[in-house]
């Protein structure tokens, strides 16, 4: 455990998922990936996630609800330049929402107008704001953790 990759390699973490027919290697999604990755290269034993545990000693990932499903996982090495883009960026199933705009032109209101409200707070006020904000939206969708996580990077 523990074993660094080159500058320009990283870690990519899988699970497994079996069917009757056969068994498919998933990937983790980017910010569990990355810390899974964080946790490996610290010797990290057990990695806490929102919905589950990683053990890094005996390659399983530990659903939190119930603790006797485990499910293998693995860490593969890729070069930088050659990792793909994340897929939840191009294909949610997520209801997509109304844009801030009406119509289809260039129009900047919304940005506009939150620069014209917020010209006097100082980037760390803005900064603060943001954090308070990503922990508020993970809290809507039952998240703690990555978001905590998030806001500390």
């Amino acid at each position: 455990m523990g074993n660094k990759s080159s500058s320009n390699e990283c870690g990519v973490w899988f699970y497994n998922i079996k069917s009757r027919s056969n068994s498919s290697w998933i990937p983790f999604g980017d910010i569990d990936n990355e810390m899974i990755e964080e946790g490996f290269s610290k010797n990290t034993k057990k990695i806490q996630l929102d919905n589950y545990f990683i053990d890094l000693d005996r390659m399983i990932k530990i659903d939190k609800q119930d603790l006797s499903n485990e499910i293998p996982i693995k860490r593969c090495i890729r070069q930088l330049d050659k990792i793909p883009l994340r897929s939840e960026r191009f294909y949610s199933c997520e209801k997509l929402v109304k844009s801030f705009s009406d119509n289809d032109q260039n129009d900047h209101r919304f940005l506009n107008e939150w620069k014209k409200r917020n010209r006097n707070k100082s980037i760390d006020d803005l900064l603060e704001k943001a954090a308070e904000g990503i922990i508020k939206e993970g809290i809507l969708i039952e998240k703690q953790i990555e978001p905590e996580w998030i806001v500390q990077k």
